[in-house]
């Protein structure tokens, strides 16, 4: 695995933690979108995180905000003005401290931190064409710019956008309105403008960049994963005819890239599988379907789970593995380079579906579950 070197466009040096605290990011726009619909008054916000092992609540580990303001807020933008009913995606951003001098020196944008709504419209007049991505100052919520189009229609987003730093670039995944519409859109982050859009299909996963910055990654609900070359003045996509690679099955969240092997590709899909795939280049036939592990390298491809599994979550040594949970009520550990499971642990009882994996420090693995808890699992697994 690893990957410690930094990426294109001075961007924080860990593959991982970046879309971590991009993901708390959305978390907490989530919650302050909530506290403002609620009357004014004092209150706390209090979980508790559990032993993987005894399911018993860990000593001195809890999340807490005590005596706030519930309701409170430094600022509150109402898009109801703006034909917007709901906003699902998470609140991508920014931040003008990483960011190259066009942005920062932008009379429009380059005096703050820019925050980036988008809208997953579903009670308005055309949900499938009237949804809008906008630009938000970070500081005092005015809105610096709008992007719809009224021409093709702008179907829901329910993925967060995600920001290049290096390009002043937006991309931001929608589904394709019955799937003749664009559905990935490559914005200006300076003004909204439009510098490329691709009608790929239904699009509900957040679009991810390699880890050198110069290809991104997306795949459509029916499963085909298309690559875009972002090296041109205008993207392109990156492989030759058919230009995608038919996985059978939509990826779960995010496609990641071996920070220290380029091209070595991870996923999980919802049929139950983790995958590892090369990128084969620029104007190269899409890879094709890899052999079923045990392999002495990638590409490979390992069914967990036939009643499916969560998003990936690849750590670097020295508890380097891929990371996944289980319907089943699992989690396992993948050797990276042959695709076997090497660790298989119960998660609480073993009979609830484990969500999304996450992690703090890459020592320890954050674990839900349906049943409403969260198990904290310290590195190795057991």
């Amino acid at each position: 695995m690893g990957g410690t070197g930094a990426r294109a466009g001075s961007r924080p040096a860990s593959p991982i933690l970046p879309r971590i605290l991009l993901h708390v990011a959305g978390i907490l726009a989530a919650l302050c979108l909530a506290a403002t619909a609620q009357a004014q008054g004092t209150g706390d916000i209090v979980g508790i995180v559990l032993d993987a092992a005894t399911s018993k609540p860990l000593p001195f580990a809890s999340v807490g905000v005590v005596d706030t303001t519930l309701g409170a807020s430094n600022w509150t933008l109402d898009l109801t003005s703006q034909g917007i009913d709901r906003i699902q995606a998470g609140i991508a951003g920014q931040i003008r401290a990483w960011s190259d001098s066009a942005y920062q020196n932008d009379p429009l944008v380059g005096g703050d931190d820019t925050i980036f709504v988008a809208s997953r419209n579903s009670a308005t007049a055309d949900p499938t064409r009237d949804n809008k991505v906008f630009g938000v100052r970070a500081s005092d919520g005015t809105v610096l710019w709008t992007f719809q189009d009224g021409v093709n229609g702008v179907d829901i987003i329910v993925g967060m956008p995600t920001a290049d730093y290096a390009r002043n670039w937006l991309y931001v995944a929608s589904r394709a309105g019955g799937g003749g519409q664009p559905s990935l859109w490559v914005l200006s982050t300076l003004d909204g403008s439009v510098v490329k859009s691709f009608a790929l299909g239904d699009l509900d996963t957040s679009p991810s960049q390699s880890y050198d910055g110069n290809t991104l990654y997306v795949a459509n609900t029916a499963g085909r994963l298309y690559a875009i070359d972002l090296t041109p003045a205008t993207p392109a996509l990156k492989w030759a005819s058919p230009s995608y690679m038919g996985l059978g099955s939509a990826i779960n969240g995010f496609v990641w890239e071996d920070g220290a092997l380029a091209t070595f590709l991870y996923f999980s899909t919802a049929d139950g599988r983790v995958w590892c795939i090369r990128d084969p280049g620029v104007n190269q036939p899409p890879p094709a379907t890899p052999p079923a592990s045990p392999q002495a390298s990638c590409p490979w491809k390992t069914l967990v789970n036939g009643t499916g599994v969560s998003n990936l979550l690849p750590l670097d040594p020295p508890y380097a593995g891929l990371y996944v949970g289980g319907a089943d009520g699992t989690l396992r550990r993948l050797n990276p380079a042959s695709g076997v499971i090497e660790t298989t642990v119960t998660v609480g009882d073993g009979t609830k579906i484990v969500g999304d994996l996450s992690t703090e420090t890459g020592s320890e693995v954050f674990v839900p579950t349906s049943e409403g808890k969260i198990y904290k699992f310290p590195l190795p697994l057991p």
